[in-house]
């Protein structure tokens, strides 16, 4: 090779690296972020996205003045933000070559991260998207952060009740533990009237220390509830200050059932039936009665295994007639002693899948 070719080559290489240098620096970009080819020409000071140390609170506003330090105009067609944060204003605006303008954020600063319960003082961070027009996928995020304090903490953020609550029956409780990091006079629980009671008791008061015994409300009717916990501190000086807010999941099973609630029959052939055996459980110490037994279909028959309507078990046995997958519906109409013009209505479903038919007719025992 000539020193005539190598010298051209070399040029070539060089105008081709200028120009490429020349366009990166002409596309926008966010200063500070690293180099996110989404978000060049966006400039966020380091200060604004710090925002020290404060109280911990459900609605912290902070702002955001975005600049544009380069040549062009840009579009920010979305602010994304995580779920730490409630909202962020505007969420679309055009930016001029020098122009600011100032993003308002409203963080949760509830939210914890695992291993964080119980601490008094905790790091907070939340990612901020700028998304501008034009260009694919998603860009690198702006982290907005501090340190967050607490007055009060609790041992868990949430609290599962399950299946245990009985509609009418007995309170299911749990309990939860409570610290205050600063003095205080006491704390305040409070929970939905008529939902659920909530109960404090001082463990160590001069040590800050609170149990709560929070139980939903026996009068709730069957089926899923969920309510929150608000615990407030009181203050020396009597002011109430903000503090935990936890929330409460389960579901109230009715005072009677019948299991199983569902009978799985699996595969059948058709032309022969399957038994299972079903029981009524109540609370101890109540007497209930069987008023009424329907059925969604007749190749679904449930007689009382010791006969008559008080017995506590039934067997049911449904024939099988079609192929497919198949289900119906069984229901006890039930009542407590005293409470006849209170009854209560028990659904069991029955399934199985038909097949065949594959040789006699027989019946089997099955059932879960």
């Amino acid at each position: 090779m000539s020193r005539n070719t190598i010298a051209f080559c070399a040029f070539a290489i060089l105008v081709a690296t200028a120009a490429w240098v020349h366009s990166w620096f002409r596309t926008p970009k966010l200063a500070g972020t690293g180099n996110s080819a989404q978000e060049r020409g966006l400039h966020i000071d380091a200060t604004s996205l710090d925002f020290g140390e404060v109280w911990e609170v459900d609605r912290f506003d902070w702002q955001l003045p975005v600049r544009n330090t380069s040549a062009e105009v840009i579009e920010v067609v979305d602010v994304m933000t995580s779920c730490h944060c409630h909202e962020a204003d505007p969420r679309k605006f055009v930016l001029q070559p020098g122009s600011t303008t100032v993003v308002k954020l409203t963080l949760d600063l509830t939210a914890r991260q695992t291993g964080e319960q119980g601490l008094s003082h905790r790091p907070f961070s939340s990612p901020v998207y700028f998304v501008l027009k034009g260009q694919p996928g998603l860009p690198e995020p702006v982290m907005v952060s501090g340190r967050v304090r607490s007055w009060l903490t609790a041992d868990e953020r949430s609290i599962h009740f399950g299946e245990e609550a009985v509609s009418g029956g007995q309170p299911r409780v749990r309990f939860v533990g409570v610290k205050a990091h600063i003095p205080v006079t006491g704390i305040r629980a409070s929970a939905p009237p008529g939902v659920a009671t909530v109960t404090v008791h001082p463990v160590a008061a001069g040590e800050g220390k609170y149990r709560l015994a929070i139980s939903p409300g026996p009068e709730l009717p069957p089926g899923q509830f969920k309510f929150d916990v608000v615990i407030d501190a009181v203050g020396t000086d009597g002011q109430t200050l903000p503090g935990v807010k936890m929330t409460a999941v389960g579901s109230m099973s009715p005072p009677a059932r019948m299991l199983p609630s569902q009978v799985l029959f699996g595969a059948r052939p058709v032309g022969s039936s399957a038994d299972a055996e079903l029981t009524l459980t109540v609370p101890a110490g109540e007497k209930w009665s069987v008023e009424r037994i329907d059925v969604e279909s007749v190749d679904v028959r449930v007689e009382p295994v010791n006969g008559g309507l008080v017995s506590m078990c039934y067997r049911v046995r449904q024939q099988v007639r079609e192929k497919g997958d198949r289900s119906n519906k069984v229901w006890f109409v039930v009542a407590r002693e005293g409470e006849l013009d209170r009854p209560l209505k028990i659904e069991v479903t029955i399934s199985y899948t038909g097949i065949g038919p594959e040789g006699p007719a027989k019946s089997e025992e099955g059932g879960s």
